[in-house]
């Protein structure tokens, strides 16, 4: 069961944070919905390309039927900065009220560290975004095993998170809290190094001053 194999963090600006969890198999499609729906998160982040699993996002006007669920979407796909968005609605089949989520997904982030520190911000800048418009609704991330990738962006987005709001930053903190629920995390030194680059470049754009 999917719902065996995930773990909530806190973000920096809230509770309800992430929850993270591996790319659903064939036999836990239904599980990664049910988590959705139950969550009521409207914001997926995908990191990889699951298409070599079985399928569970919906592709250009096709639905895709899961059990008790129907996924379908939402308008048309579209990619900014290497970052594709997909709007889907979810129904169980027996209900009338349909869910709408927004799926980010990188699908070239498959190594420890993502191709583009550039694809990077634009995905953590949307994620906030819709936080922010949303009541900071859990936001749902999911790579291949569920931790080499997940770990990385969890780090990344409450540092950057904190920067943002404090103008200042303790990345050694950050790490050590999320390491506490998931020991399997950050598992390298360039992982921790992207995320220090990810931070000066975000000071750059922003033009924040840090003591």
């Amino acid at each position: 069961m999917l719902t065996k194999c995930i773990t909530l963090f806190q973000s920096y600006t809230g509770q309800q944070g992430y929850i993270v969890t591996q790319f659903p198999l064939a036999d836990t499609r239904a599980d990664f919905w049910t988590l959705v729906m139950d969550y009521k998160s409207d914001t997926v982040v995908i990191l990889g390309d699951p298409r070599q699993l079985a399928q569970w996002i919906p592709a250009d006007e096709e639905d895709v039927s899961i059990n008790d669920f129907n996924v379908k979407q939402n308008g048309t796909s579209t990619e900014v900065n290497g970052v594709d968005v997909i709007d889907v609605l979810v129904n169980r089949k027996n209900e009338k009220t349909a869910h709408s989520a927004r799926l980010f997904q990188m699908k070239e982030w498959t190594m420890e560290v993502p191709p583009s520190k550039q694809s990077i911000l634009h995905l953590l800048e949307q994620v906030e975004s819709r936080r922010r418009s949303n009541d900071n609704k859990p936001v749902i991330v999911t790579c291949g095993d569920g931790t080499t990738q997940c770990g990385l962006f969890c780090l990344m987005a409450n540092t950057r998170d904190q920067l943002k709001m404090d103008e200042e930053v303790d990345v050694f903190k950050a790490a050590r809290q999320l390491l506490l629920r998931r020991p399997e995390f950050l598992s390298s030194f360039d992982q921790y190094q992207f995320c220090y680059a990810i931070l000066k470049d975000y000071l750059e754009a922003t033009e924040v001053y840090i003591n």
